[in-house]
């Protein structure tokens, strides 16, 4: 987090600053920060200043290992190395040790960018064969990596589990 928090100095140096009108808000989230421009006074000044921004975070903290991301209204700021694929990676390896097995049938869904890293790594596991039954399931209309795309928002998630066959249940320790 050493390196999210020096690049954010080095948005407020830029004059990415969440006091300036630019700016609308800073989200702050565990791995990552979310600078909103979405809802500024002057969209178009803002989304200018957000390609320079993201431009420079990236030319500057490379070395850091974090990189930007233009997103619909923001800019993202995330580490490389960490992600919600490298976290359910270690939970996994976490459970195969006190299990000695995999589990038999895995889920994953999601709704916006970052959710993609996590979208490969289950493929990957279905394709592999490493776990029998693996859906990856995406809300919203945008292009992504999961295999199912639901279009009718969060409620519509668990439509999708007659299409992965028969769910084996077992007593969870």
């Amino acid at each position: 987090m050493v390196s999210l928090r020096r690049c954010r100095c080095t948005l407020v140096k830029l004059g990415w600053n969440a006091n300036e009108t630019v700016i609308a808000w800073v989200e702050h989230r565990h791995c990552s920060i979310l600078y909103h421009y979405k809802n500024a006074e002057n969209p178009q000044a803002a989304a200018r200043q957000a390609g320079d921004c993201t431009n420079h975070i990236n030319d500057s903290c490379e070395s850091q290992r974090v990189h930007a991301i233009p997103v619909d209204g923001a800019v993202l700021v995330e580490s490389m190395d960490w992600s919600k694929g490298t976290a359910a990676s270690q939970v996994l390896e976490r459970l195969k040790q006190k299990k000695d097995r995999m589990p038999d049938f895995l889920m994953v869904a999601g709704d916006d960018r970052e959710d993609e890293p996590i979208f490969r790594w289950a493929n990957a596991l279905g394709k592999d064969k490493a776990i029998e039954s693996v859906i990856t399931v995406s809300v919203g209309s945008r292009n992504t990596e999961a295999i199912s795309t639901l279009m009718q928002g969060v409620t519509g998630k668990w439509a999708v589990l007659p299409l992965c066959g028969p769910i084996k249940s077992s007593p969870i320790a």
